[in-house]
């Protein structure tokens, strides 16, 4: 009976089936199961390094690579034997046969060399980018200038996910021998001119790329002045930006002002609709000189520096300054936001909810008078443990702890529901990835440890086993 069904809905079977071993199991019932599994099969991959990349490439027919949608690869080298020249010909011999890419994860050892640029322009699908730096970038750097001529390079390109891109000495020479010091790229100026960019490859160039419709970036020097001037080409949905270790708090704010800025500038109209900080806006300016005592007094002489007239969420990450919150809402109170999440760590949680009720209450207070966050629907509160912290507390102390968290959280959400606003509160474990992937289950991973792989009676590997 099953071999009597058309490919289609042996197909449609195995889309249906959770997880991959499932549909691996299906797919060795006979040969003509194995050809309708492939396309479920090779849909999701995953390259742990170098060694397992080669395996795929020595092991997996050229024509099933047409059925990846999602490719995870990473092309780090424990021996360090491979030139840089040698892991770019065998990334583009995978990627040139990538028709159908729709998302592609690169985790790089620093820059590849330029040559890999020319595929992209012809994966038109792929409409999400991801691309890190999994080395240290004082030794392997990550061109800024390879990264955006890789990004700008892919016609239908819609997301960005950068992190740890290190800065080009041609577009920041103001930085080199400067204190704090930064990693400064040396040997990028041999990248091509892009066709539309041209030799302007500097990060706010990404701004530039008209298909973009969401950025993220994290682990990455922003202090390019540029970003308040370049032109804003896209219409951008959903930012997120992070914290650069090299410098402080105060350098993050900086960058985040200017792009926020040049965002939300007259000069261009604001498509912003979500937006992830990791550091608070800038002290708001007063209009009145007269000192402002009361919460309520200062807001109220305060002026909206941004105006994102599509913001609807707004995510705080568990590294934000809490005693900014007030302030930093301020400066988004023109905006219809829906939805506010504020992530904190543990320790941290009841002087989040002490801010976050001193809001509300201030939102109350505001809104038969004028508009103050007239759209806002929803509060969410993660609290975050951090597992880097170096102590552990005694079991007295932490009970005494918990008490006090959950005390401080019963009382925001009573706040919240006196308001008439949803509420949710979850706990999560500390990452330092400034974005999660949405990874589908059904991921197949190809390692050097597949050595062992079934085979068909001819001899041949058989390729769900790997």
């Amino acid at each position: 009976m099953w071999s009597q069904l058309p490919p289609e809905l042996k197909l449609a079977v195995a889309d249906a089936l959770l997880p991959l071993d499932a549909v691996q199991d299906l797919a060795s019932v006979d040969r003509d199961t194995y050809n309708a599994c492939l396309p479920v099969i090779f849909r999701n991959v995953r390259l742990y390094d170098y060694k397992g990349l080669q395996g795929f490439l020595r092991n997996v027919p050229s024509e099933y690579v047409r059925y990846m949608h999602r490719l995870d690869l990473c092309t780090e080298d424990e021996s360090g034997s491979e030139t840089v020249e040698t892991k770019t010909k065998t990334v583009t011999a995978l990627l040139a046969s990538c028709i159908c890419l729709k998302e592609l994860i690169l985790r790089l050892e620093g820059s590849l060399h330029h040559s890999l640029t020319a595929c992209f322009r012809n994966l038109t699908d792929i409409t999400r980018l991801t691309i890190t730096n999994c080395s240290d970038e004082t030794i392997r750097p990550l061109s800024e200038r390879f990264v955006v001529s890789v990004c700008a390079s892919l016609p239908s390109l819609e997301h960005i996910s950068l992190d740890c891109v290190t800065r080009s000495l041609l577009h920041a020479p103001e930085q080199n021998g400067q204190y704090p010091y930064i990693p400064l790229v040396r040997d990028d100026d041999n990248i091509p001119k892009h066709p539309v960019l041209g030799s302007a490859l500097s990060l706010p160039s990404l701004l530039s790329i008209p298909t973009l419709k969401s950025l993220c970036i994290d682990d990455t020097h922003l202090g390019d002045p540029l970003w308040e001037t370049s032109p804003v080409k896209c219409q951008l949905q959903r930012l997120a930006l992070g914290t650069y270790p090299g410098c402080d708090g105060e350098f993050d704010k900086k960058c985040t002002e200017r792009i926020m800025s040049a965002l939300s500038a007259g000069r261009t109209t604001s498509s912003l609709v979500s937006l992830y900080l990791t550091t608070s806006l800038p002290s708001p300016s007063l209009i009145s000189t007269t000192p402002a005592t009361l919460l309520c007094a200062r807001l109220q002489q305060t002026v909206s520096m941004y105006h994102l007239p599509s913001l609807r969420k707004l995510q705080l990450s568990s590294s934000f300054p809490i005693d900014s919150f007030v302030d930093t809402m301020t400066h988004l109170a023109s905006s219809p936001i829906e939805c506010i999440e504020m992530q904190c760590y543990e320790d941290d949680t009841v002087d989040a909810c002490e801010r976050l009720e001193e809001f509300i209450a201030l939102r109350m207070e505001k809104l038969p008078k004028g508009r103050f966050f007239e759209n806002l629907q929803r509060i969410d509160f993660v609290a975050v443990q951090d597992l880097d912290l170096p102590w552990a507390r005694d079991l007295e102390e932490e009970e005494e702890e918990e008490y006090k968290r959950a005390k401080a959280i019963k009382k925001l959400k009573r706040t919240c529901r006196k308001a008439k606003l949803l509420s949710s509160v979850s706990e999560a474990t500390f990452s330092r990835e400034l974005v999660e992937l949405d990874l589908d289950q059904r991921e197949q991973v190809y390692a050097s440890t597949n050595a062992t792989a079934g085979r068909w009676a001819d001899g041949r590997v058989r390729l769900m086993t790997i």
